[in-house]
């Protein structure tokens, strides 16, 4: 009875929090005035990609992603600084 109930909160979990998440965004977008910096730090995952992909994959590539990926970086911490 354990091993189903544990399969089934796995299934569960697999469904609802890859529906709940842009939910989320759109309830950050209503909290405050500055929607541009959530959709700007929501871009923030493709660097966390990135990374991922060449440390657990040995993805081939490395200077064109490391390039945009220090770009994305730098937009947000332009952003974050001097975004007023």
């Amino acid at each position: 009875m354990e091993h189903i109930f544990s399969v089934w909160l796995g299934h569960t979990v697999r469904l609802i929090l890859p529906l709940s998440i842009p939910w989320l965004v759109l309830w950050a977008y209503q909290l405050g005035q500055h929607a541009s910096y959530v959709v700007a730090f929501r871009q923030f995952s493709i660097v966390i990609g990135v990374v991922v992909a060449f440390i657990a994959y040995k993805e081939s590539g490395f200077f064109v992603r490391i390039v945009g990926a220090v770009l994305i970086t730098a937009g947000l911490v332009i952003v974050g600084l001097f975004g007023n």
